[in-house]
């Protein structure tokens, strides 16, 4: 399975734990942009952005990512610039 469709499928576990708001919110503008040593790369659109989802969704995000990938993967944020 392509990073892609586990992508998708990450994100349809993350819509099923938040609220509509919340995920509309957090996690419709956020791609992924590479795995590569189970290092996953998340386009975010801001610093902002990238805190909130640090300190707010961390352990949904490690967990969700885990779940998908069958492995565990740490997060690293990208800031649109």
């Amino acid at each position: 399975m392509s990073n892609t469709e586990n992508w998708n499928k990450f994100l349809l576990l993350i819509k099923e734990e938040l609220s509509g708001q919340a995920y509309q919110t957090w996690f419709e503008s956020i791609n992924i942009l590479g795995l590569e040593n189970n290092e996953i790369t998340i386009e975010v659109p801001n610093r902002f952005h990238y805190e909130w989802l640090d300190s707010k969704y961390s352990n949904l995000i490690l967990q969700s990512l885990k779940k998908v990938f069958d492995r565990s993967i740490s997060v690293k944020y990208s800031v649109i610039i």
